[in-house]
């Protein structure tokens, strides 16, 4: 009996095989699976002209807030969370800024951010919900209402405090000034001016140049 022959057949089989496989890879068709980036194109599939999206005639955009630099003030680099415009006058050793910030809308998120300012630049005891109305007064942005808070934090130089809050089509500005107590007490006009200038952008559909 040959027992050569078992193997050689073996591996031709196992050759078939191989051939097989490779003929119906070469045949699948590519695929190509979105991305997450492309997964949530609200346009994507539909048979429009490149540029054009039907909702963009139609979809109001967010109004923004326009700022304009206050006079006398020196441009920062904005650092803080949310900072988009940063403003500094100084006096000697004394420096007061000016800072605008841009965050989500979130009720819950005011006392929170009130008490970081209270504890962490202050040096003052945090306060509860139940707080908020009588340390909050109300504002004006642009002939919109907003609020205001005023602080004054401990210690033999204390720093001050003042912040203007508005909330637009989803998000809330802070417009907030600080620095030592007393020269946030001789600022106060000049941050009260920066406030009255702020304007807010008209709503516009979506495509709108």
């Amino acid at each position: 009996m040959n027992h050569k022959n078992p193997p050689r057949v073996l591996s031709l089989a196992l050759l078939t095989v191989i051939a097989t496989v490779m003929a119906a890879c070469e045949e699948e068709p590519i695929r190509h699976y979105p991305t997450r980036k492309h997964a949530f194109d609200a346009h994507a599939g539909h048979d429009h002209p490149p540029g054009h999206h039907p909702t963009d005639e139609t979809s109001p955009q967010p109004r923004k807030l326009i700022v304009t630099p206050p006079a006398g003030w020196e441009p920062r680099t904005p650092s803080g969370m949310g900072e988009f415009a940063a403003f500094a006058k100084a006096d000697g050793d004394r420096e007061t800024k000016i800072t605008v910030s841009q965050l989500v809308s979130n009720p819950r998120m005011l006392l929170m951010v009130i008490n970081r300012w209270r504890s962490s630049q202050l040096g003052m005891d945090p306060i509860e919900q139940a707080d908020i109305p009588s340390v909050i007064q109300p504002a004006q942005i642009a002939d919109l209402p907003a609020q205001r808070i005023t602080m004054v934090g401990t210690g033999d130089a204390p720093l001050s405090i003042d912040v203007v809050m508005l909330d637009l089509d989803g998000a809330t500005y802070y417009l907030k000034l600080m620095g030592p107590a007393d020269h946030v007490a001789e600022l106060t006009g000049d941050f009260e001016t920066f406030v009255a200038n702020l304007r807010v952008s008209e709503t516009q559909q979506g495509g709108a140049p």
